[in-house]
C-alpha cells in the first residue's frame, strides 16, 4: 500500500538523521555493519578499537532507535 511505502520511506529518512546526529565512531560503525556488510571483528579491526566498543555501540543506538522508531516500551 501507498501510505504504507511513503510511512516506511519517512522513517527510514527519520532514523537516518537520528544515526546522523549521534558521535562520528558511532555513524561509522553503523554504516559499516548495515550499508557495508562487515563484521563486528573486521569493523573493530578497522577502528583500531575492541569488539566490544563496536557492539556497544551498535547495540545501544538500535535500542534507542527501535524504542523511538519501533514503539519498545522502556
Amino acid at each position: 500500500m501507498l501510505e504504507d511505502e511513503l510511512c516506511t520511506k519517512e522513517t527510514l529518512e527519520e532514523i537516518g538523521k537520528f544515526v546522523l546526529s549521534k558521535p562520528p565512531d558511532t555513524q561509522k560503525i553503523f554504516t559499516l555493519f548495515y550499508l557495508h556488510d562487515l563484521t563486528i571483528s573486521d569493523i573493530a579491526d578497522l577502528l583500531c578499537t575492541s569488539e566490544s566498543f563496536v557492539k556497544n555501540r551498535l547495540y545501544r543506538t538500535l535500542r534507542e532507535i527501535k524504542k523511538e522508531y519501533g514503539g519498545e516500551k522502556e
